[in-house]
């Protein structure tokens, strides 16, 4: 992303000094400091920074988080839609950052951003890693209570229709399908026969019944929440969410613990799901989400590596994630779907 002439870190600080003091006209002596690029991301970048200023007379301090679109990545999604959304969350029990500002315009920093609060805490699988084993399964405890309270929301009531609202358990299915075709008829390569086949799968397996039309986060599980003292402190990266089946999250969670590293065991999350949530378990559904969790993770991956490979983005995450993750995805979907001889 183009940065002004020196520092490109001190510019783009500056930049965002314009921007706040733009926004919050009646303070003063607004000063912007220890921005940092926060590691990670695959659709969307990242900074933290300091902002103090002064107003009514008084010496102000806060800690904000910008998350700016990437001009290339493994997603292709709006700031303004999550930002939307995480607003309209910010009044429930669902912990997220308060937000501050959506801005679309590219003159402050390039591309389209949002402002919003900072929260503490740690979202690594290494450090989960690091955590007591009770501690770490305080934490799933507490993700899979937050997940059963986001799918019981009443988006109605908070006016999420903005989404897109599906008709019934085929139409839940089915944006997801056209959504990531079009994804992949716009980014890959070469010719991609396995995903292809694995799309006519979906779209012949669509679920017949869905209990509920809910908040569907998109991307639930470690690195997308914060936590500390063994507990969440804010769920985050809302970028895929949708109005959809439940068992839409649930599938991609099967799907993050069989992946290598997973700290999430696959039956127990389940099991914890089918326990702590109101809405019933469907198996079958459960089963076809997660083959559809592994189909748009290797769309993510061959959309990451074009980005790539066409120099949009060249941050090295997006040319592992077209290569390993791409693989793994492809075969698991296949020997889930019950496609024969699946080589190893």
């Amino acid at each position: 992303m183009p940065e002004r002439e020196g520092d490109p870190l001190a510019a783009l600080a500056r930049r965002i000094e314009e921007y706040v003091s733009h926004k919050m006209p009646q303070a003063g002596k607004i000063a912007v400091r220890d921005l940092q690029r926060i590691p990670g991301g695959n659709s969307k970048e990242n900074l933290s920074f300091v902002a103090g200023w002064v107003e009514n007379g008084e010496e102000l301090r806060r800690q904000f988080l910008i998350r700016r679109e990437l001009p290339a990545g493994v997603l292709e999604t709006e700031a303004e839609t999550e930002y939307l959304l995480m607003k309209a969350l910010w009044d429930t029990d669902i912990p997220v950052p308060r937000m501050y500002w959506s801005e679309k315009d590219p003159r402050w920093l390039d591309q389209p951003f949002f402002v919003e609060e900072f929260v503490g805490g740690e979202s690594s699988l290494a450090s989960l890693a690091e955590l007591d084993p009770r501690v770490r399964d305080e934490i799933v405890r507490d993700f899979v209570e937050i997940l059963a309270r986001q799918h019981s929301l009443d988006w109605k009531k908070l006016g999420l229709e903005f989404l897109g609202v599906p008709a019934d358990a085929d139409d839940c299915a089915q944006r997801q399908i056209d959504h990531w075709m079009q994804v992949l008829e716009r980014h890959r390569l070469d010719p991609q026969p396995l995903l292809a086949a694995l799309f006519r799968w979906l779209r012949q397996h669509k679920p017949h019944e869905v209990s509920r039309i809910a908040l569907v986060h998109g991307d639930p599980g470690p690195g997308n929440f914060l936590f500390r003292d063994g507990r969440i402190t804010a769920v985050v990266d809302w970028e895929l969410a949708h109005l959809g089946d439940p068992m839409d999250d649930l599938g991609w969670l099967c799907w993050r613990a069989g992946s290598t590293g997973s700290l999430f065991d696959r039956e127990k999350l389940v099991e914890l799901y089918a326990k702590i949530s109101p809405i019933p378990l469907n198996l079958e559904s459960l089963r076809y989400y997660e083959v559809f969790s592994n189909v748009r993770a290797a769309v993510a991956c061959v959309s990451g590596l074009r980005s790539f490979c066409e120099g949009t983005n060249m941050q090295l995450n997006m040319a592992v994630v077209g290569l390993g993750i791409y693989r793994a995805s492809l075969l698991e979907g296949a020997r889930l779907a019950g496609f024969p001889s699946t080589p190893e």
